[in-house]
């Protein structure tokens, strides 16, 4: 059954998060056990701090925390590079 309040909660720091400095993009998968990650990108230390120490976002991790997530894991990693490789098809003259 879904958390109607915590679907509230993440809309909201979603609108909330957009305009925060130092933010640049969020990534968010869900398994069909609603198993899930959500990544969000930073460009500094200092801006996840902001970002962490924000009212709205206190709020919505207590929720998380006391009803609605038996589990929570946050990680903080630092991206030294990112590749990205895009293959171009080509027709093949034969086909």
């Amino acid at each position: 059954m879904e958390d109607l309040k915590f679907l509230d909660f993440s809309k909201e720091m979603l609108e909330n998060v957009n305009s925060q400095n130092g933010f640049i993009e969020i990534e968010s998968y869900r398994e069909k056990s609603r198993k899930g990650e959500t990544i969000s990108y930073w460009k500094s230390i200092a801006a996840i701090q902001e970002w962490r120490e924000y009212s709205a976002h206190l709020m919505t991790q207590k929720y998380s925390r006391d009803v609605a997530y038996s589990n929570h894991t946050v990680k903080i990693y630092e991206v030294q590079r990112e590749y990205n490789l895009k293959r171009t098809y080509v027709k093949d003259k034969n086909s």
